[in-house]
């Protein structure tokens, strides 16, 4: 059930941020400007702006979610949240978890299925100023059923993900 919960809230938090485009998906530099997410998605290119990304913690839970030009959404959510720290995505995580969507795709990858790994570190988490920082990678696996005689499991990787200075809602 937090599960589903918390999908539900990676849901919402990426229908929030799918409305606002961004033209610029290059990464030159491996920090995120403020306010922004960036990260390499199987070698490619993921930049979000400040205006797509979000940050917010509902009922102890944190939902951290960018979306680029393309639409391509990458959502982490962590249970039980309140400080810096690092958190375990991996499939035998029951707190943490990380899913890639990309865009026009109906299903995701997602860091808890089998042969999913992965973590975020939060290294600042400033409730003065309402902001969050960090850096995460995973693993994200999904079923690919295009074939619906022979389904297979696929794998994406998210490395060098980092988020500067997003701004948060909903921390006490």
């Amino acid at each position: 059930m937090k599960l589903f919960k918390s999908l539900i809230l990676l849901f919402i938090v990426f229908i929030t941020v799918s409305c606002s485009t961004n033209d610029d998906d290059s990464v030159t530099n491996p920090n995120a400007d403020d306010g922004e997410m960036v990260a390499s998605v199987n070698s490619t290119n993921f930049a979000s702006s400040d205006a797509t990304t979000t940050a917010a913690v509902i009922s102890g839970v944190l939902n951290l979610a960018g979306v680029n030009s393309n639409g391509d959404t990458i959502a982490i959510s962590v249970n039980n949240f309140d400080s810096e720290g690092t958190f375990d995505l991996s499939e035998s995580s029951t707190a943490a978890r990380a899913i890639y969507l990309p865009s026009g795709d109906t299903t995701f990858y997602l860091s808890i299925n089998e042969g999913g790994e992965g973590s975020i570190t939060v290294t600042d988490l400033n409730a003065g100023d309402n902001l969050i920082s960090g850096n995460f990678s995973f693993i994200g696996v999904r079923e690919n059923t295009s074939d619906p005689d022979n389904p297979f499991m696929e794998t994406i990787e998210i490395t060098a993900g980092v988020f500067t200075n997003v701004t948060i809602t909903g921390l006490e």
